[in-house]
């Protein structure tokens, strides 16, 4: 069985995103209006709204590769903002200046 949106969020508050145990960020998909599908499954990245864009499973996610492969199949282009966070955008949208271009071999160590 599932666990819970409230078990989830309460086996996560004290990690921080990117640890073994919080390697997807229900905190931002919740807030992002986002939930689960027919299959369970969450989305990958947030819709709409003030976070929109932003990528929900963390580098090290086992299969953040396909998040990967699904913005790109999508048209989609991936940016790590100043905080570490990555964001997917359509390839044609302006992005803020202080978004770089997605290098996995770079990080700016600011962490969330």
């Amino acid at each position: 069985m599932m666990p819970s949106i409230m078990e989830i969020l309460k086996k996560t508050k004290n990690s921080k995103f990117g640890e073994k145990e919080n390697l997807y960020d229900y905190e931002s998909a919740i807030k992002g209006g986002a939930s689960p599908d027919k299959t369970k499954h969450w989305p990958s990245r947030v819709a709409k709204g003030p976070n929109e864009g932003l990528l929900l499973k963390h580098e090290t996610h086992p299969t953040f590769w396909k998040t990967m492969e699904t913005e790109k199949a999508g048209g989609y282009k991936i940016y790590r903002a100043p905080d570490d966070r990555l964001y997917s955008y359509p390839k044609e949208k302006v992005v803020p200046t202080y978004m770089d271009p997605y290098d996995p071999n770079i990080s700016r160590g600011g962490g969330s």
